[in-house]
């Protein structure tokens, strides 16, 4: 570890308006609920734009466009593709290769907090997730087209991660779900890549998303079984997973193991 990295500023979840609703979250599993008062106060302020393609769209920060980062964050310079074959998008374009990969997250983990305050009568969250949720469910939309498997299957994969989310927008994830199985099944009961430089290859990542959504929604189990197999089967020596023929990577086996524990 480098000096930098020992004297950068420690974590401090007060800062961190990218992750609001994720800590806001884990917040109220302990009892506290001051992070998600102070989240809701914040997005009660902001206005968003009515452009469906702004990354202002949504009261909190989908990306890290128009975003201060907190010091503890490492400097822009550090960061790379955690699939190196898509190191060359992301520098091309890196405002949608960010989106792709933090938009689902944020947008399961803010859905979630605003359902699960607005159930227990909070009238600020009720309102905020009614002027959300047309937005949220336009983006939801465009996963059902089946242009981009692994962008696809990981907003599956996020909607599927919280029982608010998921009920919220359950007609979305189904159809994400559907399109995918279809896919799947036509590729040999294996998800496969759709975009350059995965076009066409089995991936990891794309059949254990898959597999996660069609658990939580209880479809397609002779399907979901035949993806764990093949996933498992992809384990490397050192119990991590990676894409195609690339190396092991932190997302790919965070969502296989995630799948092989459930």
């Amino acid at each position: 570890m480098g000096a930098h990295q020992l004297d950068r500023p420690a974590f401090v979840a007060a800062h961190d308006g990218l992750c609001a609703a994720s800590i806001a979250l884990g917040a109220l599993e302990s009892g506290d609920a001051g992070p998600a008062r102070a989240a809701i106060a914040r997005w009660l302020e902001v206005h968003t734009s009515g452009n469906p393609d702004s990354v202002r769209r949504y009261p909190w920060p989908i990306n890290t466009a128009y975003y201060q980062l907190p010091p503890y964050v490492p400097p822009r310079t550090t960061w790379h593709a955690w699939r190196p074959a898509e190191e060359e998008w992301r520098q091309r374009d890196i405002g949608r290769f960010e989106a792709s990969l933090l938009g689902p997250l944020v947008l399961s983990d803010a859905v979630a907090l605003l359902d699960r305050l607005a159930e227990d009568g909070e009238g600020d969250a009720a309102a905020l997730l009614e002027r959300v949720l047309p937005v949220v469910r336009r983006d939801m939309a465009r996963l059902v087209v089946g242009q981009h498997a692994w962008s696809d299957t990981w907003g599956l994969w996020n909607l599927a991660r919280h029982e608010g989310t998921l009920r919220r927008l359950h007609p979305f994830a189904l159809a994400v779900a559907d399109t995918y199985a279809a896919r799947a099944v036509a590729q040999g009961s294996v998800g496969t890549g759709s975009r350059f430089p995965f076009h066409d290859r089995p991936l990891v990542s794309v059949s254990a998303q898959l597999a996660a959504g069609l658990v939580a929604l209880g479809f397609r189990p002779q399907l979901t079984g035949r993806l764990a197999a093949w996933v498992a089967a992809r384990e490397a020596a050192d119990g991590a997973w990676g894409d195609a023929d690339g190396p092991a990577d932190l997302l790919t086996t965070l969502v296989a193991a995630d799948l092989l524990a459930g």
